[in-house]
């Protein structure tokens, strides 16, 4: 895996092959530490049956098959959630004004000496009579191309682009949601990141961790990539204000493995060891399960010259592999919309959609 800072990746690979995949992920907690929301906008959606089912055909083309996932948390609940696979022609990038959208819900990229914002819209209603409508903005500073100091090979078949490491977050948000309707002026402090990648998943990673927080002085960023041939562990402390690099942690150990319900098997404990400090992350809130994705709200301890420092931040971890497992497709089938066809009958009764939650 190729890794970078540098926005200028963001803008969608071209001529992608089958069973490649491109998202742009973005997330936010809010000040208040009550609301979060995380937002992923794709291009060949690798947790697609449907985008599988057309590769075994050879009949698929990553542009063919985008997507968009939104949820939003309230108290570490799901308060809102929506998968949806769209048509090739919902997808489009403007190079003129550095917009990507798919259906009625975009981003735009802009730039200004130093500053860097990802302006978000969002309009998504569903059958099921849920709703989201909103308007939000992703502001940082540029972050230096070359600050995680980070490994870089000759296989660029996967890259990975950590567009803005820390960003503000504010806007406004409209949701007909499980508790009633919500509207709210969003302010928090949020995440954004770019993939690539030009292989099928599971011809990659036997099983991926990731994870960010943003503790008072600094940001955490990891991730450990087991491979089918090699692992690739690396993680970043950077300081908050400057965006430089404090620490990067080469060494993790998992403890504490845990089953889901879908026979999940997952460390529930994972502890990065610095040269001056060392990070222990506990994976305790689950807010999204499935066959073969899990995130959390999870806890984090930075010991750093003698101090410690506590935050909270989204971890995830992902078999690929299990993607393909087609006895869970039903269960997937439930919660993500295929706008190619009619919508699931779950999709349509309020309460058994959020059960799928």
């Amino acid at each position: 895996m190729n890794i970078s800072t540098n926005y200028l990746n963001d803008f969608p690979k071209q001529n992608k092959p089958s069973g490649a995949y491109e998202w742009w992920y973005f997330d936010a907690m809010s000040i208040c530490g009550n609301w979060g929301v995380v937002i992923i906008f794709y291009q060949g959606n690798p947790f697609s049956p449907h985008y599988i089912q057309a590769m075994e055909k050879n009949e698929s083309s990553a542009d063919e098959f985008p997507a968009l996932s939104i949820s939003v948390y309230h108290h570490d609940k799901a308060e809102y959630y929506a998968f949806l696979d769209f048509r090739k022609d919902d997808f489009s990038w403007s190079e003129d004004s550095k917009t990507l959208q798919i259906g009625n819900n975009s981003f735009s990229i802009s730039q200004n000496d130093e500053e860097l914002a990802y302006h978000i819209e969002l309009d998504q209603p569903l059958e099921s009579g849920h709703s989201l409508k909103a308007s939000l903005n992703f502001e940082s500073k540029v972050c230096s191309k070359n600050v995680l100091k980070t490994s870089f090979n000759d296989d660029d078949s996967h890259q990975w682009d950590l567009s803005q490491p820390i960003a503000t977050v504010e806007g406004s948000m409209l949701i007909s949601a499980k508790t009633g309707v919500q509207e709210m002026e969003f302010d928090g402090i949020g995440y954004h990141d770019h993939n690539v990648g030009l292989r099928p998943m599971k011809d990659d990673f036997k099983s991926w961790y990731w994870g960010r927080c943003h503790f008072k002085n600094h940001i955490l960023i990891y991730y450990a990539m087991n491979g089918h041939v090699d692992t690739q562990y690396e993680g970043w402390l950077l300081d908050r204000k400057t965006l430089k690099l404090v620490q990067k942690y080469d060494e993790f150990t998992f403890k504490k493995y845990k089953r889901s319900l879908f026979g999940l098997t997952f460390a529930s404990t994972i502890t990065l060891f610095g040269p001056t400090s060392k990070i222990y992350i506990n994976q305790n809130t689950l807010i999204d399960n499935g066959p073969f994705y899990q995130r959390f709200n999870s806890s984090f301890l930075l010991k750093h010259n003698g101090k410690a420092f506590r935050a909270q931040g989204f971890t995830e971890y992902i078999v690929p592999s299990r993607i393909y497992l087609k006895r869970f497709w039903p269960a997937v089938n439930m919660r993500l919309r295929n706008l190619k066809a009619k919508p699931h009958w779950v999709q349509k009764i309020k309460a058994l959609y959020e059960w799928t939650w």
